[in-house]
């Protein structure tokens, strides 16, 4: 019944489509987001083969629909937060080794650890994966800032030049 705090916020209050977009629009159901995008006016993706990459695709589209002046920085924030919401196990381990908590168990609790290892090993390819890609799904819809060309100034000589007469004490 006492469950405490689960979390707060400072500052001044933001808006609940802010704050989906903030969270790459994380536990939202695909068929809230098709809503809101029909409500947006704005089209959807085509379907991607891969079932994940779609449903970062339509968080994107509605994030775009909500926030059109995100960047793309916050962009891949957002969707690195969706992920972390929506795979808990992808940033988590166990605190004892596998063997050693093994040892105190009995078979069947064993084989129950040796699972969620495994799932546990199988998260953290998945967020390799979504590393890999989210730059180029994030790049469909939000453009990354241009980088600053900077003027290349030349060093600062200490010889003189070539072109310089050299005078000689004699």
């Amino acid at each position: 019944d006492d469950l405490g705090v689960y979390s707060w916020q400072t500052g001044a209050p933001i808006g609940v489509l802010d704050a989906q977009c903030f969270r790459g629009f994380a536990g939202v159901p695909e068929k809230m987001m098709k809503q809101l995008l029909d409500v947006k006016g704005a089209s959807l993706p085509a379907s991607s083969c891969h079932e994940d990459v779609a449903g970062d695709e339509l968080a994107l589209l509605a994030m775009k629909a909500v926030k059109s002046d995100m960047s793309h920085e916050e962009a891949m924030r957002a969707l690195d937060r969706r992920f972390d919401i929506e795979n808990v196990d992808a940033t988590g381990g166990l605190a004892v080794p596998n063997d050693m908590l093994c040892e105190l168990l009995s078979p069947s609790e064993s084989r129950d650890v040796a699972d969620y290892v495994k799932a546990l090993e199988s998260a953290a390819l998945a967020k390799e994966q979504h590393v890999t890609s989210r730059k180029t799904t994030v790049g469909k819809y939000f453009k990354p800032k241009p980088k600053k060309k900077t003027k290349q100034t030349p060093a600062p000589r200490w010889l003189p030049n070539q072109n310089h007469q050299r005078r000689h004490l004699m």
